[in-house]
């Protein structure tokens, strides 16, 4: 008869991304070269417990594995470094160390210490966290002037914006008017703010048109570090 070997986890990984509403993360926990051999021939295994946890099991006694062992945290498309920000402020005391790559498809360089393969099952929780960038609505008129009584407001009046500004945009014959939320928002896959364009009139205020959220990947000209934008037609 075969013999039958038992693993053990001795180390779980748990990543998590702000920026994903369905609770996954959307990265791959991979070994590299030298760590894949070090666990072959310490006995280790490395396997996917589900979207976003991985574990480290071992078949041998508790305390044999004397050195760090290196993971790959690598996304899935390149419009993650647009929403992702890498921090390296681990808890003091964690059992693993990031490093940033952010090329070859690698975000980041985990590095797990040999004391959490200890035989107790250790668990390394990675928060990534979304990036906080201003929302800048540039609005352009198809029929010559834009009035001066427009207005961006979220329905549910959690999000404000500035007065409209009149800009050039390079390249754009129209006239322009620039809004910028008051804040700050944390970048998520959806949003809970309906923004909707108002027109302030005589006797009343009216709605003109529901306004989309910028896209990550696509920065201010005003404001390329601090500021996502969406381009409007009224």
């Amino acid at each position: 008869m075969g013999s039958h070997t038992s693993y053990q986890v001795v180390h779980t990984v748990v990543i998590s991304h702000d920026y994903f509403t369905d609770s996954t993360c959307r990265v791959d926990v991979v070994p590299t070269g030298a760590t894949l051999r070090a666990m072959n021939n310490g006995g280790f295994l490395f396997r996917q417990q589900d979207a976003c946890t991985w574990v480290v099991l071992c078949s041998v006694v508790a305390g044999s594995h004397s050195t760090a062992l290196d993971f790959e945290i690598r996304h899935h498309a390149p419009s993650f470094y647009y929403y992702s920000r890498f921090d390296d402020d681990v808890p003091k005391d964690a059992s693993y160390s990031l490093t940033y790559v952010g090329k070859k498809g690698v975000w980041a360089l985990m590095t797990v210490s040999a004391d959490a393969f200890d035989g107790s099952d250790r668990t390394s929780v990675i928060p990534i966290r979304s990036k906080e960038k201003y929302w800048e609505i540039i609005l352009f008129s198809k029929h010559g002037k834009l009035s001066n009584r427009l207005t961006l407001e979220d329905e549910q009046g959690h999000l404000s914006f500035s007065e409209g500004t009149p800009v050039e945009v390079p390249g754009v014959a129209y006239q322009a008017l620039r809004f910028v939320s008051l804040t700050p928002v944390s970048l998520r896959d959806r949003y809970p703010y309906r923004i909707r364009l108002m027109e302030q009139l005589r006797q009343s205020r009216i709605t003109l048109c529901g306004i989309a959220a910028p896209q990550p990947a696509v920065s201010s000209h005003f404001d390329p570090q601090g500021a996502i934008t969406v381009y409007c037609y009224c």
